[in-house]
């Protein structure tokens, strides 16, 4: 628990760990960690991000799940949105631009994918992570808000604003851990554990 609560830490007051590179990117020089620390409070502020005591944030085993699985998350983003376009892409050869371990993920079948209309206009790339970004906003009712704001600095903006253009779509807890697990193996081909995650059909 109190491992959980210093990594709750660490994404809530260190936004410049995760933050996106077409967001930013610290120099070399600023590295220094009180000099960090000062980046990280001014980004906080400007960015107007709210930063709650850890221990007082309502958490769920979802919330657990994410905190474990929070440097995943992108990956796991754009598996789910290439899961999600699979139909798609399979009807316009659009797979064969997928490396082999997404191809393998978009296959998998989980029953009915929903329709969403995404425009490939901005790149394969970026649909799939927009698509999958929507995927995960789907979790906010299930996740506290800081996390929620938090989340979007792990994309670049025209992902965000792509996403933003997406419908709503409900959370789908077995897409989502076999997305995480599928992330964490092709990372590290030992991990076959998703940490802190809940059961699917929770």
């Amino acid at each position: 628990m109190l491992r959980r609560t210093e990594a709750l830490r660490a994404i809530l007051q260190q936004p410049l760990d995760y933050l996106h590179p077409h967001r930013g990117v610290v120099p070399a020089l600023f590295g220094e960690p009180a000099t960090r620390a000062l980046l990280n409070q001014s980004l906080l502020r400007r960015l107007a991000l709210s930063c709650p005591d850890p221990q007082q944030l309502k958490r769920n085993p979802w919330t657990d799940c994410w905190i474990a699985n929070w440097q995943h998350l992108p990956v796991v983003s754009r598996l789910m949105g290439a899961h999600l376009m699979w139909p798609r892409l399979a009807r316009g050869a659009r797979m064969r631009e997928l490396n082999a371990p997404t191809r393998a993920f978009a296959r998998i079948d989980l029953g009915n994918r929903p329709m969403v209309a995404v425009s490939e206009a901005d790149g394969l790339e970026q649909s799939l992570s927009a698509l999958g970004l929507a995927a995960l906003t789907a979790w906010h009712q299930h996740i506290p808000e800081a996390l929620m704001q938090r989340l979007f600095l792990q994309f670049s903006p025209p992902v965000v604003e792509f996403q933003q253009t997406l419908p709503l779509l409900a959370p789908n807890p077995s897409l989502f851990i076999l997305a995480v697990q599928h992330a964490r193996i092709h990372q590290n081909a030992c991990g076959y554990s998703v940490d802190g995650c809940p059961p699917a059909e929770a």
